[in-house]
């Protein structure tokens, strides 16, 4: 008879057993589990408590080997912030923030956008408008994506330094997500 490994043992043992890896090389495996995670996942579809949980999981080893000493380079840094901003925990956040930032001083050109990410997600969650434009919501009465509240005050230029499209792009981008929704629904 086959048992199953619950998927948070799975997770665990991806990253603890292999203890002669480097803080590189875990980070790079949380990083490979949560690419194979989001690539087979409608983003219409409601968080569940055991996604959540793996994304809390990721996140907390994340703090672990940060703890440790064992984000070192760019892009290190890098797949660490984009893990913890799957997360709605203001810590994970914060840390994301943080790294995204150190990682885009090292040379990564993505890390001011997973900073700008992490700032826009704080923000909805504490239930203020956005700065930059990175969060878009599912408005279910509505059937459509809506870009998520944005501060009038935040510029085209302020988001052209955190590598965030301006806001006609963004606006843009929200009637792409809603024509191809609608194209799915449709069964095209």
């Amino acid at each position: 008879m086959h048992k199953s490994i619950p998927t948070s043992l799975a997770l665990l043992a991806l990253v603890a057993l292999p203890a002669c890896l480097s803080g590189s090389g875990r980070i790079d495996r949380l990083y490979e589990s949560l690419a194979r995670e989001v690539s087979s996942t409608d983003p219409v579809r409601l968080p569940n408590a055991q996604t959540d949980a793996r994304h809390h999981e990721r996140a907390d080893l994340v703090h672990e080997i940060y703890k440790e000493g064992g984000i070192k380079s760019a892009q290190d840094a890098f797949k660490a912030a984009v893990i913890l901003v799957g997360t709605q925990r203001a810590a994970d956040l914060q840390l994301a923030e943080e790294l995204a930032l150190r990682s885009a001083e090292m040379g990564e050109p993505r890390g001011m956008r997973v900073a700008a990410e992490a700032i826009d997600k704080r923000l909805m969650i504490a239930g203020h408008p956005q700065m930059y434009g990175t969060q878009y919501v599912f408005e279910f009465v509505l059937d459509s994506w809506r870009l998520y509240p944005i501060d009038p005050t935040t510029t085209d230029e302020d988001r052209a330094v955190m590598s965030v499209p301006t806001y006609a792009e963004l606006l843009a981008s929200e009637d792409a997500m809603n024509r191809a929704h609608k194209k799915k629904l449709r069964g095209q």
